[in-house]
């Protein structure tokens, strides 16, 4: 898995870039909410649950069903008075929705773990993309200051940071001739 690091530069890009106008803070909050959360499964590690599990790492909580729901949620708290299914807020349901999937993808863009539970909670097989640019970052935080942490960050800069900022300063340009 990229680390939130990465995940949270990743949404930023992506709320930034499907942004109408300027974003405001609220859609970049929200954006990197999106992109980071599928990772509260990470408490899993502390419970004892194993990474196999339905609630395991990269299980449910990385699921395509998953994000339709934190989606849903994020609109309801956060952006409350935009009216139900109207066109703006399926606009908005469909950029959180791709934020969260985003983590999903990204993680099954690397070498290591057992795969993405996309299919959760319906299916439990675990998947990992064809094309896997990036090394999977160290779940314990003194792993990220040795060499495998800087393989780690090496990768995501490449794969993540560089297109993440391209990315961003293209839709700042881009709304900035309209």
């Amino acid at each position: 898995m990229p680390s939130l690091i990465s995940h949270a530069i990743a949404g930023i890009a992506i709320g930034v870039a499907l942004s109408v106008r300027h974003p405001n803070e609220a859609i970049i909050c929200s954006s990197v909410i999106a992109s980071v959360f599928p990772d509260i499964d990470g408490i899993a590690f502390v419970l004892g649950i194993p990474y196999n599990n339905f609630f395991g790492h990269r299980g449910f909580f990385h699921s395509i069903f998953f994000a339709f729901i934190l989606s849903f949620l994020i609109l309801h708290i956060g952006f409350h008075y935009i009216e139900l299914f109207t066109k703006t807020w399926l606009f908005h349901y469909t950029i959180f929705f791709l934020l969260t999937l985003s983590h999903s993808i990204l993680d099954a863009m690397t070498e290591g773990g057992m795969g993405v539970a996309f299919f959760s909670p319906f299916s439990q097989k675990r998947y990992l993309l064809p094309w896997r640019p990036m090394i999977a970052c160290p779940l314990r935080i003194r792993d990220f200051f040795s060499e495998w942490g800087k393989i780690v960050l090496k990768s995501e800069l490449i794969c993540i940071w560089l297109p993440s900022f391209m990315l961003i300063l293209i839709s700042i340009w881009l709304k900035n001739t309209r």
